[in-house]
């Protein structure tokens, strides 16, 4: 049987790959949460998937005005 905390991350690798992540949502999708925020949980998944919803409605207007059609 393999020894479990080999696999298990250490608490800084997780520290890191959270602020990697952070980051990565800051700057590629312009999510301007702060730390604290993010770190209230899981309502913080429910105001991203509304952020998400909200940009995706957004461009789907922006693309039906200038003449596009994606269909019902």
């Amino acid at each position: 049987m393999a020894d479990a905390t080999i696999e298990q991350p250490t608490a800084e690798q997780i520290a890191e790959r959270v602020a990697e992540g952070r980051q990565l949502l800051r700057e590629h999708f312009g999510m301007t949460l702060t730390d604290a925020e993010l770190d209230q949980g899981p309502d913080l998944l429910r105001r991203v998937y509304g952020i998400a919803t909200a940009d995706a409605r957004a461009a789907r207007r922006e693309y039906r005005r200038a003449g596009g059609d994606d269909g019902p």
